[in-house]
């Protein structure tokens, strides 16, 4: 690489100013494409920079668990279920009225089962919970 170097360098030399000429015009249209470019750089860093702060202060208006990663994941749920929606509405188009309201009666038989299962369990834990009351007097008095 050193004899191609000085020769390259002896071949400078020799050229004349005017020979020289667009080169220097190369050297100058270059040098201002590379302030402009690294402005513009510059400029897109510095915005990123403010965006990525900003993402890591809750804004007003906005709910502190949905930033970060959870925005992700977030998302995701709201698409997930944006979709089922949409599927569960167009079977529901597709079924016959009947179908759809021995369905709608199942789904509500189960809601009413659901329920009265919990108003048992609540009343039996009131029930014990009553018996315990009871047996911490009596053991209290002792």
């Amino acid at each position: 690489m050193g004899t191609a170097m000085t020769e390259l360098s002896s071949r400078w030399k020799r050229l004349s100013d005017a020979d020289k000429e667009p080169y220097f015009q190369q050297e100058a249209a270059d040098r201002e494409r590379f302030k402009r470019e690294s402005a513009e750089a510059d400029r897109e860093a510095y915005e990123r920079a403010v965006a990525k702060r900003n993402n890591l202060v809750v804004q007003e208006g906005e709910d502190y668990t949905k930033r970060g990663c959870r925005v992700k994941i977030a998302s995701e749920r709201a698409e997930e279920e944006e979709r089922k929606r949409r599927r569960q509405a167009e079977l529901e188009e597709e079924m016959d009225p009947e179908e759809l309201a021995e369905r709608r009666r199942i789904r509500e038989q189960k809601k009413r089962e659901t329920e009265e299962r919990r108003k048992r369990k609540r009343e039996e834990e009131k029930l014990v919970a009553g018996r315990h009351k009871k047996l911490n007097k009596a053991v209290a008095q002792a």
